[in-house]
């Protein structure tokens, strides 16, 4: 069979159920739209959520601070092809499976940088001179 006698017994089956009442493509309609909103709702987001996650595990680089997909948080010292070796922050180091990384964690900031540049941000924003409780002049 090919495509064109494919065509022509839906089409024959489609003018069969408009007689009747609807028929096959009544039937066709729902489970097409389902699978349209099935797609867009569970599948999509996954495979989304699948590739951010290979393309995590390919940019790992040593120095890297991680949490595992059981909750540890270490630094990556070792990378092999498929083996990741984490140091604890008590020095023990353990060997994940590198699928294991759930995600990166950002370094903690110092609270004195923070305050040095949030202060520095805000004379910039007043002009110099000005004092921080003032509020900027409007335009």
């Amino acid at each position: 069979m090919d495509i064109g006698q494919i065509a022509r017994q839906l089409a024959t089956l489609a003018q069969e159920g408009d007689q009747q009442g609807g028929g096959i493509l009544a039937l066709l309609l729902p489970l097409v739209l389902l699978g349209g909103v099935a797609y867009f709702l569970l599948i999509r987001p996954q495979q989304k959520r699948a590739q951010q996650h290979q393309r995590l595990v390919t940019e790992l680089e040593p120095g890297d601070q991680v949490i595992t997909i059981g909750g540890m948080f270490g630094e990556i010292v070792e990378i092999d092809e498929d083996r990741v070796t984490l140091e604890m922050y008590d020095g023990t180091q353990i060997e994940f499976i590198r699928t294991a990384i759930s995600r990166k964690v950002a370094p903690e900031r110092d609270d004195d940088v923070a305050d040095d540049s949030d202060s520095e941000a805000t004379e910039k924003e007043l002009g110099e001179g000005a004092d921080p409780g003032d509020e900027k002049p409007e335009k």
